[in-house]
């Protein structure tokens, strides 16, 4: 594989350049760009299967960097020394990021997504999109959550999610109007990226939207498709907590 790391202070590029040589093999070249301006024309006029890139740049930080690019066929992990607003839109958007100080193990773990997931039709344009039009929305209720499958990336309204189910390291999304499907994402991954967004973690296995929960029976909850879900005795007090119950 063929990567760039786009930042503007030297010793970050330099750190994770030596981490990708030491520990990630699989990336036999590494370019490198100190800022966005400079990075420009490099990412123009070759093509990179993966892009390290800064977010917090001057002059042109790291989403404006995407909106001037005119081929974006490539995969972005950002980097950045902050756990911001904006990592909620990069999650959204089935894109990875580093926070820095960049760890090994982190770092291995960014990369092998980006090798099981080459092997899927990815239009990365629309993923891309997807982010910048996430990152103008500032409610997150309405950001659109992107998910890979073997058949490419879905996009998704949240409030169409009725509830998710884990399956090993498997996630099965389960919609209003009947649609289903199987990601490589475990369910912990979808908790943290829809926490805060009216989903609940009810039981080890579910992740519910609780705008669709039609009653409480017992220890279930019944939907408004009819499913029914278990809810964990000790989750059964924090959602009682939650619906004002």
């Amino acid at each position: 594989m063929k990567a760039i790391i786009i930042d503007d202070e030297q010793s970050s590029i330099d750190i994770l350049k030596m981490l990708i040589e030491k520990s990630v093999p699989e990336i036999k070249e590494i370019y490198t760009a100190n800022g966005a301006l400079e990075a420009l024309n490099i990412v123009e006029n070759q093509q990179f299967d993966i892009v390290f890139l800064d977010i917090e740049m001057p002059e042109i930080n790291g989403f404006d960097f995407l909106k001037m690019v005119k081929n974006r066929n490539f995969e972005t992990i950002f980097t950045t020394a902050h756990n911001q607003y904006a990592i909620k839109a990069i999650k959204f958007s089935a894109l990875d990021y580093l926070l820095k100080p960049i760890e090994i193990s982190e770092l291995k773990e960014a990369v092998s997504r980006v090798l099981t997931n080459r092997n899927t039709q990815k239009n990365y344009e629309a993923i891309h999109e997807n982010l910048l039009k996430n990152l103008n929305n500032n409610i997150i209720n309405e950001y659109r959550l992107a998910i890979n499958t073997y058949d490419g990336v879905r996009f998704f309204d949240i409030n169409n999610i009725e509830y998710l189910k884990a399956d090993s390291n498997y996630t099965h999304l389960y919609t209003v109007d009947n649609k289903h499907i199987m990601t490589a994402r475990t369910l912990k991954d979808f908790e943290e990226t829809l926490e805060g967004n009216f989903f609940f973690r009810c039981h080890k296995s579910y992740i519910i939207n609780l705008n669709k929960i039609d009653k409480i029976e017992n220890n279930k909850l019944i939907l408004n498709s009819g499913s029914s879900i278990e809810i964990a005795r000790r989750r059964k007090d924090k959602l009682h907590e939650i619906l004002k119950i």
